[in-house]
């Protein structure tokens, strides 16, 4: 079998089970739908049907939703898929999974790209089988690992900002040796629109894109300048006017009172734990020379070692190989962030990396150095979303490993077969933790049962003048909303906003209609106990005198109500 053909049919298993990962049962896993979901999927309803967000502002470039002001690109990219395919939850997901079935097709060409940088005439054995299959294989790994098939699977921000980022950077690689000027011209611009649109995706990427940009300068500051001539200074001009003027809307949004305060919330700096370690070192140090406490305990030492200790933590072979992100929700359940058989592939990729030293190699380790550093100022670490970004170099680092494992081995058939088992064995693996034992075990927690909820509240209502709902344990009001369907144009005259930001820096609908929402709904039942006309809907032990219960998926009871 020749080289281009086995190629093609590896990155054809590539599209073809990664396709199968991230569509499969795609209306019905995640189980439920969780919050941020019900926001996006609610907030493309009312752009479609009235051109204004829940807060009826006019087709935002950012949505306030729960305070946490979301991007617009995949909210956008969800009233398309509304308007094509009608408004549901299977629908809402679609964006994220193409997003991430076409980032497959993006690392096959982006390693293609890079290795064009290889400028050697000979090439060894070893070099010439990387050069055939690193691009597949990268395909084939990413195609199976687990937290981007998770965040494929769902409405994150992050899928297409990760997609732009690669497709940024292949276009960028093509200006470097371009045919002619007007695909120099047409590469350069492309590469400035999709790092643009990935800031208008997801903010970790305005921490990560700028970085990223200018180090691909320093890198090939050479190519970029050495031969400047007065085309490549317009082109340049031109570039940097078209990013500024595009970026003006954004920055102006994000650069807002209310934008920065639900920032502070999940900052490392607002962390009081920090600053109690703090308070305590200098204490104990009671006695010694005010200089050296000064110098040993200060807050630059302190959040130092604080930023230090979550960004190693992204490296950790627990997060990459066994468990995953710190929060059970946001994870497949007994799997890490890249597949189990990395974990022998990743040291070898990078120790052969490493000693052959391609041209390359600078952009993936600077790509996988600045990955952490947005998730790293925030509190929850280490994050599968915040650190998305170094799915791509780790990626690539196994597929060098697996290559390089392949042209050491002289059975080169047995170790094809062996790959070929542990890859379907892990796989099926695979299929069992997401499909079956991941809904299983977060199903109430991704807020199944709510739909139901509120089906029964839209079939008894009329028969109530208040129904009163508990929001202890999620935002309640964005799925009436969501599954109501309920009239844009009339939630915006009825809705009443809590501003006062809680614990986590966001704000909710406390009523609208007949809906009431409340995080103490113990107290509003005893208010109206006498009150035969309110419906009341809590979670499980909040309501006395309860008279039906909703349930998950899994038959564990998830709300409760009261007539």
């Amino acid at each position: 079998m020749n080289t281009a053909l086995t190629n093609k049919i590896i990155l054809i298993m590539a599209l073809l089970i990664g396709s199968f990962f991230r569509f499969y049962d795609l209306q019905n896993n995640p189980p439920g739908f969780y919050s941020d979901e019900a926001s996006y999927a609610y907030n493309a309803y009312s752009i479609l049907h009235t051109g204004k967000d829940e807060y009826g502002r006019k087709l935002p470039l950012v949505f306030e939703a729960f305070g946490d002001y979301k991007l617009p690109v995949m909210l956008y990219s969800i009233v398309g898929s509304f308007a094509l395919f009608g408004d549901s939850n299977w629908s809402a997901r679609l964006p994220g999974a193409i997003y991430g079935t076409l980032s497959i097709v993006l690392i096959y060409l982006l390693v293609k790209q890079l290795l064009t940088l290889n400028s050697q005439k000979k090439q060894t054995e070893r070099q010439q089988l990387i050069n055939d299959f690193l691009p597949s294989i990268s395909a084939l790994i990413l195609a199976v690992t687990p937290s981007h098939i998770f965040v494929s699977r769902g409405t994150w921000e992050l899928t297409p900002a990760l997609f732009f980022i690669i497709a940024g950077t292949i276009f960028f690689l093509k200006y470097l040796h371009p045919n002619s000027i007007l695909k120099s011209f047409f590469f350069l611009l492309s590469s400035v629109l999709s790092f643009v649109l990935s800031l208008y995706s997801y903010n970790s990427a305005r921490l990560f894109v700028p970085l990223f940009v200018l180090s691909l300068i320093v890198i090939f500051h050479k190519l970029l300048f050495q031969k400047i001539n007065s085309q490549k200074i317009i082109q340049y001009i031109f570039a940097v006017l078209v990013a500024v003027l595009l970026c003006l809307p954004i920055l102006s949004s994000i650069t807002s009172p209310q934008v920065t305060q639900r920032a502070k919330y999940i900052s490392i700096f607002y962390d009081k734990g920090v600053d109690g370690r703090l308070f305590d070192s200098i204490r104990a140090d009671g006695g010694q020379p005010v200089l050296q406490t000064r110098l040993l305990h200060n807050k630059v030492i302190f959040y130092g070692s604080d930023f230090l200790q979550r960004y190693l933590s992204h490296f950790d072979p627990n997060f990459l190989f066994t468990v995953g992100d710190t929060f059970e929700i946001f994870q497949i359940v007994g799997v890490g962030f890249l597949p189990l058989y990395t974990i022998v592939l990743l040291p070898i990729g990078i120790y052969f990396l490493v000693s052959d030293r391609p041209k390359w190699l600078k952009i993936l380790f600077v790509w996988l150095l600045i990955s952490p550093i947005a998730s790293s100022l925030t509190i929850f670490t280490p994050s599968t979303s915040r650190a998305m970004n170094q799915v791509i170099p780790l990626t690539i680092f196994s597929a060098y490993g697996l290559i390089y494992l392949y042209s050491f081995i002289k059975q080169k058939r047995f170790f094809i077969i062996l790959s070929s088992f542990v890859f379907c064995l892990f796989s099926s693996y695979l299929f069992y933790q997401n499909f079956i034992l991941t809904p299983k075990i977060v199903a109430e927690k991704w807020n199944d049962g709510f739909n139901q909820s509120v089906q029964y509240v839209k079939e008894n209502q009329d028969l109530y003048q208040n129904i009163v709902i508990s929001s202890s344990q999620a935002p309640s009001y964005i799925f009436y909303l969501w599954y109501l369907r309920y009239d844009p144009v009339q939630f915006q005259n009825q809705a009443t906003v809590d501003n006062t930001p809680d614990q986590n820096g966001l704000n909710f609908t406390k009523s609208f209609g007949k809906y009431q929402f409340t995080k103490d709904i113990k107290s509003e039942q005893l208010k109206k106990e006498s009150n035969s006309s309110t419906l009341f809907i809590g979670f499980e032990g909040e309501l006395k005198d309860v008279t039906d219960q909703i349930k998950s998926r899994n038959g564990n009871v998830v709300q409760e109500i009261s007539k």
